[in-house]
């Protein structure tokens, strides 16, 4: 499905019925990223995926700075375009968290939860070094068109062996021109430093509306403190798992994301110590 939003098109999938769910989908991804979890949660919630601008089926929005203002005001009108008439839980990972979070505490009124896979929103992020070549002009340029589908695969196995190989092949065939302009614009327009005093805003906001993180625990790209930065004590760890989560482990990604949603009508979860490691057995991007 697509809908026209700031003059472009945005390409964006629905499954299910019920309260809406909105995933956003981080770098290199598309909303292909999120199919395995939402596979597991359409039966309960109206999952909503979109690409975000130059990934997947999206247009590349002309003029388009990458500034957090920006960015929430992008995730608005897609959100204002599909006409909900119920507040959204919302789901992000990697990238995507800049996109879903700066939209969260900028329309607190439109959340009713948030649920975070390994991404970073505070100004204590420090980019990794895949990021760092994107991030200089010229060598970003080369890395990219110098990327061949086997080193793709082989980078992105290597960092989570786990992850499907058929998702990853997924993921690369869905890379365009489009994607690499869209990806270097936004990797050279955030520094971690933007984030000061939007990260208060997310501590402000996770005060009164529900947060869990689900995380990777061998995430090379996101050291582990992060984790403990949203604002919540709902920090679920999978220790044998990598960056790419909800695809790694999307039964029990799916059982956790259930369980919180479930228990907001009857408690304040976003108060009480959760910390857990989970596990296979008990359950508990690139940036």
């Amino acid at each position: 499905m697509k809908q026209e939003i700031l003059g472009k098109q945005v390409h964006y999938v629905v499954q299910g019925s019920g309260d809406p769910m909105l995933f956003i989908h981080g770098n290199p991804d598309t909303s292909h990223m999120w199919h395995r979890l939402i596979n597991e949660l359409k039966g309960e919630f109206r999952c909503i995926a979109p690409d975000l601008p130059g990934y997947g089926e999206s247009d590349v929005l002309d003029g388009f700075d990458y500034s957090l203002e920006q960015q929430a005001e992008y995730i608005e009108r897609f959100v204002a375009s599909l006409e909900l008439d119920q507040k959204v839980h919302l789901v992000v990972h990697d990238v995507g968290g800049f996109f879903g979070l700066a939209w969260a505490v900028t329309y607190p009124e439109r959340i009713r939860s948030i649920t975070v896979f390994n991404t970073a929103f505070t100004p204590q992020y420090r980019w990794h070094k895949l990021g760092r070549v994107w991030r200089t002009p010229l060598l970003g340029e080369f890395s990219l068109k110098a990327m061949s589908k086997g080193a793709f695969i082989a980078s992105i196995r290597g960092a989570a062996p786990k992850y499907p190989k058929e998702d990853i092949i997924a993921s690369f065939d869905q890379l365009t021109k489009r994607t690499h302009k869209s990806l270097l614009k936004l990797y050279r327009a955030m520094s971690p430093r933007k984030f000061k005093g939007w990260d208060q805003r997310l501590q402000a906001l996770s005060q009164r509306v529900p947060v869990q993180v689900l995380w990777g625990g061998n995430d090379p790209y996101i050291k582990r403190f992060i984790a403990h930065t949203f604002g919540t004590n709902q920090v679920h760890f999978f220790e044998e798992n990598s960056h790419w989560l909800p695809a790694e482990q999307p039964v029990q990604s799916a059982q956790l994301i259930r369980r919180f949603v479930a228990d907001l009508s009857v408690a304040e979860p976003f108060v009480a110590d959760q910390q857990t490691n989970a596990s296979a057995s008990e359950p508990a991007a690139v940036l």
